[in-house]
C-alpha cells in the first residue's frame, strides 16, 4: 500500500510540474496564479491513516481524516504553516465538506 501511495504522490508532482511549466496559452502568459500546495501537507505523518483530503474553498486551509485514538476524526491545518487541528467526534467520521 505504502509502495503505490509512492507511486501515485509522484504522479501527481510530475504532473503539477508540468502544469506549472507548461504556460503557453496566452491567456495565461501574464496570469497571477497561485502558490501550489505543499506536498508536505499530504506526506507527512502515516500515509495509511489519512484519506479524503479537501481544500477549503477560500484556499487557506486543507482537511483530511486521520485514525485518533482508533476512530477517524477530522483534521484541518492552514495551508501556509501552522498546527493541525484535530475535531473530534464521539464517533467515526465517515464523510465531511
Amino acid at each position: 500500500m505504502r509502495r503505490h501511495l509512492g507511486l501515485i504522490l509522484s504522479a501527481f508532482l510530475v504532473v503539477a510540474a508540468a502544469a506549472a511549466s507548461a504556460q503557453t496559452h496566452p491567456a495565461l502568459k501574464e496570469a497571477a496564479l497561485p502558490p501550489l500546495l505543499p506536498v508536505a501537507l499530504l506526506a507527512e505523518g502515516d500515509a495509511q491513516t489519512r484519506s479524503s483530503f479537501q481544500i477549503a474553498p477560500d484556499g487557506r486551509s486543507i482537511a483530511w481524516l486521520q485514525r485518533v485514538g482508533g476512530r477517524r476524526q477530522v483534521h484541518l491545518t492552514p495551508i501556509e504553516g501552522g498546527d493541525p487541528i484535530v475535531i473530534r467526534m464521539a464517533r467515526d467520521v465517515g464523510a465531511f465538506q
